[in-house]
């Protein structure tokens, strides 16, 4: 699991030297998420439509998806025992 690891550290830092720098601190979870849910191509496609009128918003395109799954009925939320 260990080399794993390394060997995605390592890819990571080859393409992307100034956001996955070497050493146990200076990249961001968000970062690194980002960049490893990020599909190479295009996923799906957006545009708003108007059904008044003839309106047409610019289509975008859409490289990432991120699915929020259903909680078990079971299961508590994460967080849920923390209080304001």
């Amino acid at each position: 699991m260990e080399d794993l690891r390394d060997i995605i550290r390592a890819l990571l830092h080859a393409n992307y030297p100034d956001e996955f720098s070497w050493g146990q601190v200076g990249t961001s979870v968000g970062t690194l998420t980002y960049t490893m849910l990020a599909a190479q191509d295009v996923v799906a496609c957006s545009q708003l439509e108007c059904t008044n009128c003839a309106y047409k918003g610019q289509k975008e395109m859409i490289g990432l998806v991120i699915l929020s799954l259903p909680l078990d009925r079971h299961m508590s939320p994460p967080l849920s025992g923390l209080q304001n």
